[in-house]
């Protein structure tokens, strides 16, 4: 699969924060979090998530909208038969992405409930690299090349998942499986598997520490939310 794609889909859900547990209510929230890619060890994007929350009689609505962005220099100093390149790149990488949620929870007991949801991601990612190559032949400067490389891509990502919340005292926990299919320039899917605690520090407000992983990435976020 085009890693571009597959970075931005990974990025998708990343960042979206646990839907809800057993007490929770409508909500405003901002997160921050940090992705491994697999394929990609030397790109590690960080980035904000503001997400919105709004429950009806039998259904919710959750949005979120990520701005992230990853700045990657690399050095290789490369030997041949006239001499020596040294070779210097930098990649930026900007995306956006709004992703829209359903979902139903089912009360279990006062302290724990099952949250089934789906949903849609779009994606739009950047991806600007510049690669410049001095030769040093004989031990001489000679010339210097620059390369300048731009990328865009576009991709949709569909979510299923279903997790089990439980609360005690002030402390939420949260485990979950789920299923993910990115549509891009090729098709993948690959199944998820997320955990979270969350702390109340009053009625209104909160925050959670999760961790996600995939077949191709790993997430941890924290997220800070507003309940009312």
């Amino acid at each position: 699969m085009n890693s571009t794609v597959k970075l931005a889909a990974c990025l998708s859900v990343s960042l979206v924060s646990s839907n809800c547990f057993a007490q929770s209510k409508d909500y405003v929230e901002i997160g921050y979090g940090k992705i491994s890619i697999k394929e990609l060890s030397e790109i590690k994007p960080t980035g904000l998530a503001l997400s919105a929350k709004k429950s009806f009689d039998q259904f919710y609505l959750q949005g979120t909208y990520i701005i992230s962005s990853d700045k990657n220099s690399q050095q290789n100093d490369i030997a041949s038969g006239v001499g020596a390149r040294i070779i210097e790149t930098e990649v930026d990488t900007d995306w956006k992405q709004f992703t829209l949620l359903v979902g139903h929870e089912f009360q279990l007991s006062e302290q724990s409930s099952l949250d089934l949801y789906g949903g849609y991601s779009r994606l739009k990612l950047q991806m600007d690299a510049t690669a410049e190559a001095e030769y040093i032949i004989n031990r001489e400067y000679r010339y210097r090349n620059e390369i300048d490389v731009s990328a865009n891509n576009d991709a949709d990502l569909y979510h299923l998942e279903l997790t089990y919340a439980r609360s005690v005292d002030s402390f939420d926990a949260r485990a979950g499986i789920g299923f993910e299919r990115i549509n891009g320039e090729e098709g993948e899917s690959s199944f998820v598997y997320l955990a979270e605690i969350g702390y109340h520090f009053t009625d209104h407000i909160s925050a959670n520490l999760n961790y996600r992983n995939a077949d191709v990435y790993n997430n941890v976020g924290f997220n800070l939310r507003y309940s009312f």
